[in-house]
């Protein structure tokens, strides 16, 4: 299982909507789940977004083992 991370350019320029995310899902979300945001959930920021300069951050679950 992968889980998500929103991640913001931390600067005064961030929306209020993506600065929001990572305050309000701390732990991630998993893979196909929505992010809890200010404007109810998202998958991702609304569109238009015009000039975003967020992305996300990916990781394996705990407890996932990598094969190989």
């Amino acid at each position: 299982d992968v889980i998500r991370w929103w991640q913001t350019a931390t600067d005064e320029r961030v929306c209020p909507v993506c600065s929001a995310i990572p305050i309000m899902n701390p732990d991630g979300v998993p893979m196909g789940t929505p992010y809890a945001t200010p404007i109810g959930p998202l998958m991702m920021p609304p569109d238009p977004h015009t000039g975003c300069r967020c992305g996300e951050r990916f990781a394996l679950a705990p407890g996932v083992r990598q094969p190989g």
